[in-house]
């Protein structure tokens, strides 16, 4: 409700416009505002997301180079050990192994990033409807005062 009345109280009455008119525009005025409280809101989380999300790409290019020069380490100590093509199929299945592992985690972590983002639709959802509480309220009034001003000229 306070979001309403200093939407209303910003702007001077003019004796010659209708308080139905003047409700009307303040209303519109506070729906404005209110979306773009919910877009500024929306817009952050999304710019942090991307942000992490380049992040997560240069550091998986910073892995897979990582991984190239261990893989070709790790083959060569495994070829001083064992036949070559034992220690190929060791390394590789090495290899296959922490790489489920770690789709396995990342696919988790997706699934709770999305919990989360459904948590913040229901507080805009919330949001969206305590402002439209809000608004029947004013409404209300407006019409009461409106039918008093015609009631009273």
């Amino acid at each position: 409700m306070e979001a309403i009345m200093d939407t209303m109280s910003r702007r001077p009455s003019t004796p010659t416009e209708p308080p139905v008119e003047r409700l009307a525009q303040d209303m519109a005025a506070v729906v404005h505002d209110e979306v773009a409280k919910v877009r500024a809101d929306v817009g952050g989380i999304l710019r942090r997301g991307g942000t992490g999300a380049l992040l997560l790409g240069a550091a998986g290019v910073c892995g897979i180079l990582a991984l190239g020069s261990a893989a070709t380490t790790i083959l060569r100590t495994a070829d001083a050990v064992l036949p070559r093509r034992l220690a190929a199929a060791s390394v590789t299945t090495g290899y296959l192994a922490a790489g489920a592992v770690l789709a396995w985690q990342g696919w988790m972590r997706l699934r709770a990033m999305a919990d989360g983002g459904q948590q913040v639709m229901r507080d805009v959802g919330g949001d969206l409807t305590a402002t439209t509480e809000q608004l029947a309220a004013a409404t209300a009034t407006g019409v009461r005062e409106a039918a008093r001003t015609r009631t009273a000229s």
